[in-house]
């Protein structure tokens, strides 16, 4: 049977949801009232890290390896705290949200599904077509269209777009999520017994030591770009069973008990894990590149946006109201940065002189037309739906077998 932790099933009901209710605070300002600022926060600041992480960088995807240490060290600076915050917390909030709304409005597998497919995969349609097509004219643009006009006659193409979302770097996300989605009822057992959130570090180590194995290989690329994304989706199952221990414990009474040694556990964590980013971003500013073998740099990467979530979660802030009217632009935002970094590398493909100035503007551009871009669909009703803030076309959609 599904495990659901419900209200009138625990003792002691009205002090925990006083301890629930402090967790999940509430906006007061009127147009916001139903927000949960802190998840707004870390939803906008992992939507914005995310542009900022892919437009730092140069136009070849390095970092600036001609330049010097000195003209490199801000825009390498800039990329390695902003990919601390990165698609990690994307599903981390997902999952979460997930969680507590199956568990105060109980639903069934099959309803969930059709609700996160029409959620998920709608829009995934609508951006892998207009993405196929931006790609080839901006081929065209740059000198290798044709090339992009015969790979559509390949069938191997067709499944990366739309298995894979190999069509632009952001896209993989959308599917990824929503197998996620389907795994929701395993979750469910970490919202009992919050010790499994504790299986990320199971499923990340897997993911390492097979990835260490895929690699030594000899794989076709094609096969070997579906086992690594096989063992990414692998590990993000420990993501969501992370999500769910964190909704056990807030839901959890005896944990005001335990509260502040875990957080004091987390803030530890976070910095000895912080150090050995700091490690690597000053070895990449010294070197001009991108280093992936510092030590212990993986757990670092994938561990940092669970202590993020887990210190948003349990240190109670005073978060502006402005992040929560912004916010709701963060799935857009995420979804057309492309556009406007392809724009931008159209536009200004030359010789790089200062790397800094470089990427403050690319940055600058992007982020602002990207939050501008995302509140013009937001207010064309028809057109909504494409960055999940309105009615999906398809509401006729059925998968309940």
């Amino acid at each position: 049977m599904p495990v659901i932790i419900r209200k009138n099933n625990l003792p002691h009901s009205n002090d925990r949801n006083n301890f629930k209710e402090a967790i999940l605070q509430r906006n007061s300002t009127h147009g916001v009232s139903s927000r949960i600022p802190w998840l707004d926060a870390l939803r906008l600041l992992a939507g914005v890290s995310i542009i900022v992480m892919h437009a730092s960088i140069g136009p070849d995807g390095g970092i600036y390896p001609d330049a010097k240490p000195t003209e490199r060290a801000v825009p390498v600076i800039i990329h390695g705290l902003a990919y601390l915050a990165r698609t990690e917390i994307f599903i981390l909030i997902s999952l979460f949200l997930l969680m507590m709304s199956n568990d105060q409005r109980p639903c069934g597998y099959w309803q969930t599904i059709e609700k996160q497919a029409k959620r998920l995969l709608i829009p995934f349609l609508f951006w892998a077509v207009f993405y196929i097509a931006w790609n080839i004219f901006k081929g065209y643009h740059l000198g290798y269209g044709r090339w992009l006009v015969r790979d559509l006659g390949l069938i191997e193409s067709w499944f990366g777009y739309f298995l894979l979302g190999d069509m632009k770097q952001t896209m993989h996300f959308l599917p990824t999520l929503f197998v996620l989605v389907l795994c929701f009822p395993l979750y469910r057992h970490a919202m009992r017994y919050p010790i499994l959130g504790l299986t990320i570090l199971a499923t990340l180590a897997l993911r390492q030591e097979l990835n260490h194995w895929i690699w030594s290989k000899a794989f076709d690329p094609v096969i070997e770009q579906y086992l690594l994304r096989g063992t990414r989706i692998m590990s993000f199952l420990g993501y969501g069973m992370l999500a769910a221990s964190f909704y056990g414990l807030v839901s959890n009474l005896k944990f005001r008990n335990w509260h502040w040694p875990v957080l004091s556990l987390m803030i530890f964590s976070f910095c000895w894990l912080g150090a050995i980013k700091f490690g690597q971003i000053s070895l990449r500013v010294e070197t001009g590149q991108m280093e992936h073998n510092f030590p212990m740099i993986f757990w670092a990467n994938h561990l940092i946006p669970t202590l993020l979530f887990g210190l948003a979660l349990f240190i109670r802030l005073p978060w502006p109201d402005v992040l929560s009217r912004l916010a709701p632009l963060s799935f857009g935002i995420y979804l057309i940065h492309p556009f406007f970094l392809d724009i931008h590398r159209m536009t200004f493909h030359t010789t790089i002189a200062e790397p800094t100035i470089y990427a403050l503007i690319k940055i600058t551009f992007t982020v602002s037309m990207s939050f501008v871009s995302a509140a013009l669909l937001a207010r064309i009703p028809k057109l909504a739906w494409t960055i999940g803030r309105g009615k999906s076309p398809q509401r006729k959609l059925k998968i309940v077998p």
